[in-house]
């Protein structure tokens, strides 16, 4: 188990269902820490100082979103809502979080980068969906074997 900024507790992600808001608020807080010196350091109207100001903007409206659709999520699923819509934001949620961790990569290779453990890139949404994923993937292995 690893803290966030705030000390509040959350697990390692493997999979886009585990993402909460505290893992969102962690990484967003994270990322503007980062950037908002950037913009403040650079003299206004420079193109540093723009460039930084507009992806903080953009990683804060990502997250946003996210917050959003995670609450979707959470709220469908406690209903025992499973469809297509429920889907959907899911699959929103894998790639705008994705998103985000991509940003944050910038930072990997720094002391700040192993602040944050469960920060990374996630391709299913639970076990079941990689282990459907899997059995697709040896069936096509199978039928490629076959006709070989």
């Amino acid at each position: 188990m690893t803290t966030d900024a705030n000390g509040s507790d959350f697990r390692t992600l493997h999979y886009g269902d585990d993402i909460t808001t505290a893992h969102l608020d962690g990484l967003t807080d994270f990322l503007t820490a980062r950037l908002a010196p950037l913009a403040d350091v650079s003299g206004a109207g420079t193109e540093s100082h723009r460039a930084a100001a507009a992806l903080r903007r953009l990683v804060l409206d990502l997250a946003y979103d996210v917050r959003r659709r995670i609450e979707s999520r959470d709220a469908d699923l406690a209903r025992g809502l499973d469809t297509t819509w429920t889907l959907t934001t899911r699959q929103q949620i894998l790639r705008q979080w994705n998103s985000l961790v991509g940003v944050a990569e910038q930072w990997r290779d720094t002391a700040d980068g192993l602040q944050y453990a469960p920060w990374h890139r996630v391709t299913h949404h639970n076990a079941q969906s990689e282990a459907e994923d899997q059995a697709r993937l040896a069936e096509r292995a199978d039928e490629t074997g076959a006709n070989a």
